[in-house]
């Protein structure tokens, strides 16, 4: 388990130079959100993984950047796209095999899906088998605008897939809808094995952590409930804080709390 960022919260950087702020900041786990086809070429992912040996930084989950397309690409009527994106998004797999990530994060549907809900959780089921013989395993995201926002709609996603139920947790994503953790956790506390982390406050949903009210002690106190053993993201937008250094005290400020919890 490991504190660490994402490269998205350096964009419009490029990824390469993105992952190299987040290795001078001293920060040694990152996600990776990819933004362009070219980047999942071998020559490219090979200088991702220069950059990650010379920092000593390790990647457990990469982003699609298609990931505003996967309502067309995955869950619309035309089920021949369907099959023809998810060859695609073996260039996804094979990239996290080449830079040693597990995980690949998944946005959805948006609301209201053009596919009923079994639909949508059998596609989401058939690509997640996909991954699985890569190694990768395809994670579930809530985000605001999708049909993932609603708890509600995970719980019976998790119910139709079964322990094959992978869940990423943003907590700005549930701020922006309106929720809170109670709504999220302990119902999904054993299906997360991917945390996006953030701060909020009134009218304010992502701000570097430790700048807001979020409380992050019960966040940690219940995953640790669960023996989570997986990672902490800061992911904000870039406009969220004003240099590279905040994204370092926001790691170091939830190390700090993650220690008070597990004493």
């Amino acid at each position: 388990m490991s504190i660490g960022a994402s490269s998205s919260c350096f964009y419009p950087l490029e990824t390469k130079e993105s992952l190299e702020e987040i290795g001078k900041l001293g920060i040694h786990t990152a996600e990776i959100f990819f933004n362009a086809d070219s980047e999942l070429s071998k020559e490219y992912l090979g200088e991702l993984n220069a950059v990650k040996d010379f920092y000593s930084i390790k990647t457990d989950s990469l982003h699609p950047f298609t990931s505003a397309c996967e309502s067309f690409f995955f869950f619309s009527r035309y089920k021949k796209r369907f099959f023809e994106m998810t060859e695609y998004y073996k260039k996804f797999y094979d990239a996290a095999n080449e830079i040693g990530a597990k995980y690949l994060i998944i946005h959805g549907a948006r609301f209201p899906c053009e596919v009923s809900e079994e639909e949508y959780f059998e596609r989401f089921s058939y690509l997640a088998e996909v991954g699985k013989r890569f190694g990768v395993e395809t994670v579930q995201e809530n985000v605001w605008s999708m049909c993932s926002g609603d708890p509600e709609f995970l719980k019976r996603m998790k119910n139709y897939m079964g322990e094959n139920f992978r869940f990423n947790f943003d907590v700005k994503q549930m701020k922006k809808c309106s929720f809170e953790i109670e709504d999220f956790l302990p119902e999904f506390s054993k299906d997360i094995v991917h945390i996006h982390v953030s701060d909020n406050k009134r009218g304010e949903t992502c701000l570097p952590p430790g700048k807001g009210e979020f409380d992050f002690d019960i966040l940690f106190n219940e995953m640790k409930k669960v023996n989570y053993n997986g990672n902490y993201i800061v992911e904000l937008y870039r406009h969220n804080f004003s240099s590279p250094e905040e994204i370092k005290k926001s790691c170091e400020y939830l190390k700090k709390k993650l220690n008070f919890v597990e004493k």
